[in-house]
């Protein structure tokens, strides 16, 4: 996806990414849904947006094969399904938790956003339908 809109994704040790980002060997960082308030990055960035359309869901990600997903018994799929959301709603609340950290960022000057993306747009981005 990054390169569909033009980027290229490099891997760094964290340990590497403040310098790179100082020294503008790299444009930005895509993390967790953590403002990372303690590696110094509101430092050496001007902005802060987030979270990002992946986030926080992508952190909870369940995959099951088809096949044995419709041979599991209904009540297996109910706890599954109920635990899947569970975890959603708690890494959810976990991002809005980290909220006010971003003031560390505004102190520093860098602006910070709250992404939103709209349907159409992430449709536009991935190519998927939305919805």
């Amino acid at each position: 996806m990054l390169q569909k809109l033009g980027a290229s994704q490099v891997m760094l040790a964290g340990a590497e990414i403040y310098q790179a980002l100082q020294l503008k060997t790299i444009d930005g960082r895509s993390s967790t849904a953590t403002p990372a308030t303690g590696h110094g990055l509101r430092e050496v960035t001007k902005f802060n947006i987030g979270p990002g359309w992946h986030q926080p869901s992508s952190l909870c990600g369940l995959m099951i094969h088809k096949d044995a997903w419709a041979k599991l018994p209904e009540e297996f799929k109910h706890i599954i399904d109920v635990a899947a959301k569970a975890n959603v709603a708690y890494m959810s609340s976990w991002y809005e938790w980290t909220i006010p950290r971003h003031r560390e960022f505004r102190k520093k000057g860098t602006q910070v956003f709250k992404s939103q993306f709209r349907p159409e747009i992430l449709e536009g981005i991935l190519g998927i339908p939305a919805g």
